[in-house]
């Protein structure tokens, strides 16, 4: 009976009211994607694009359509306990031992330690956080590396070994050393560890 009604209403032209309802929602849905301009935050490249012809795009992330990698600004970092975070000050030595450049080591300097970690975040819930769901994660400490070049070796996800030289235990240094020379050659030998 709704139905009937529905289709019975005509507009003041003689056309179906439906028909010129579901006529304009096109033209307005037409006109929205006349209108759609996409920009990329910054230089970078999409990755896992799940997203095809036709699929609605929210701006809330309730399910991201791709993944943006920003490539304008790139720097290794390093995973610091953070026990260790007092020691940790800006221009102090780094050394680098990669899997994507084994025998040789990557040298730098600290830039930063970023000021917070993923055990900040409160996911919004309504709900108070237990304690048992805070653990201390590590923070991430920003490398600048010496040579510009190097940048191809520290591709995002890339892992290796970092060792920090700090102002504490420098009598330690020397064999840290060591180590990461001995830890740059391993990775000829166990290049999937």
């Amino acid at each position: 009976m709704r139905a009937e009604t529905e289709l019975g209403a005509l507009m003041p032209n003689g056309q179906v009211a439906k028909v010129a309802e579901a006529e304009t929602k096109l033209e307005q849905a037409e006109w929205n994607l006349d209108q759609t301009i996409v920009r990329a935050p910054g230089d970078g490249f999409i990755t896992n694009l799940a997203l095809a012809v036709g699929q609605r795009v929210v701006n809330l992330p309730f399910a991201p359509s791709m993944a943006f990698v920003d490539t304008s600004e790139s720097a290794p970092v390093a995973q610091v306990h953070q026990i260790y975070l007092r020691h940790i000050k800006p221009g102090q030595q780094v050394e680098i031992a990669m899997k994507t450049r084994p025998g040789t080591l990557i040298f730098g300097t600290v830039d930063r330690v970023l000021p917070a970690a993923s055990g900040g975040q409160a996911q919004v819930s309504g709900s108070i956080a237990a304690a048992a769901q805070v653990a201390p994660e590590p923070f991430l400490v920003r490398i600048k590396t010496d040579e510009p070049e190097d940048a191809v070796y520290l591709r995002a996800g890339s892992v290796g070994t970092v060792a920090i030289y700090t102002e504490s235990a420098g009598a330690t240094h020397v064999i840290r050393k060591v180590m990461m020379r001995m830890s740059a050659i391993l990775n000829f030998l166990r290049p999937a560890l």
